[in-house]
């Protein structure tokens, strides 16, 4: 089995920074696991590498999908499965840094709901009603449905939202309460979570959006608008810009309602990341 090490935590706590690190001591290469930094373009709001950091370090998964793409857990691991065994036949440490929590459980162990099935009636039902109010709306009913399960799924990740709502349907029971208290894992793994002192943590958050603004997030946003109805446009820090545009808010109530959704999905982060089995958490040293 491949050994890997991963590193995770909520957004804007360092873990990039604790990454590189880890690479260069120890001759590893970077797995990205990051919802958005998969899409092409989605650069300055996704806090994506630099160019500087990519050529110290190999960064994989990164840009690997097209802003229109409906890019799911499953594609990751595919792309991430292809990556791992790639650096470990180097000879290099495969080093997974991200804060999708729901792409690490998937990537670290195999989940299995046998003898579930399927209602492409009420998928399309539920699909449809995604469509029509957007993703937060069905996220909502699934956190009512099952709110352990939500804390497990990216409300933008609208296939997996309906497939939850869908096992409740059908089975009559929680999706949670289906789930495998002893999954296999896929890798041998060394699961480190690097956390700080949340008043620190919402601080780095409020300074990292305010240098994503000076950065130019307006001007990347406005040039991705073509696919405002897409998933990737679903992502804290561009789904905010429409409203701006279309003269709903004030720039300036912008940025205070992007920093709002970065800190309460840090919150989110932290609940679903301390479910994860073996995690070492280590206070964030700069």
């Amino acid at each position: 089995m491949i050994k890997i090490l991963v590193i995770t935590g909520p957004t804007a706590v360092g873990k990039s920074a604790f990454a590189l690190k880890l690479a260069g001591e120890r001759g590893g290469e970077i797995i990205c696991c990051d919802s958005m930094q998969v899409y092409r373009s989605l650069d300055i709001g996704t806090a994506k590498p630099l160019a500087a950091e990519r050529a110290k370090v190999p960064h994989h998964c990164c840009d690997i999908a097209e802003p229109d793409a409906n890019f799911t857990v499953t594609d990751y691991i595919t792309y991430a499965d292809k990556a791992i065994a790639d650096i470990a036949a180097r000879g290099k440490l495969p080093i997974v840094c991200g804060g999708t929590g729901f792409y690490i459980k998937g990537l670290l162990w195999e989940q299995s709901y046998a003898g579930v099935g399927s209602n492409e009636e009420l998928r399309a039902k539920l699909a449809a009603e995604a469509d029509e109010r957007g993703a937060e709306y069905l996220y909502n009913k699934l956190c009512e449905a099952d709110p352990i399960a939500a804390t497990k799924i990216h409300a933008n990740d609208t296939k997996r939202v309906i497939r939850a709502l869908e096992i409740c349907a059908l089975r009559g029971v929680a999706k949670s309460s289906l789930e495998d208290g002893s999954p296999r894992k896929r890798y041998d793994y060394s699961l480190i979570g690097v956390d700080m002192e949340r008043g620190e943590l919402y601080k780095r958050i409020d300074d990292r959006v305010d240098n994503m603004i000076s950065a130019g997030l307006e001007s990347e946003v406005k040039g991705l608008a073509k696919y405002k109805n897409c998933q990737s446009m679903q992502a804290i820090g561009y789904k905010q810009f429409f409203d701006y545009f279309g003269g709903v808010r004030t720039l300036e109530e912008t940025i205070a309602l992007i920093k709002q959704k970065t800190r309460n999905y840090a919150k989110r982060q932290w609940t679903y990341l301390r479910t994860l089995e073996g995690v070492e958490w280590k206070t964030y040293d700069r």
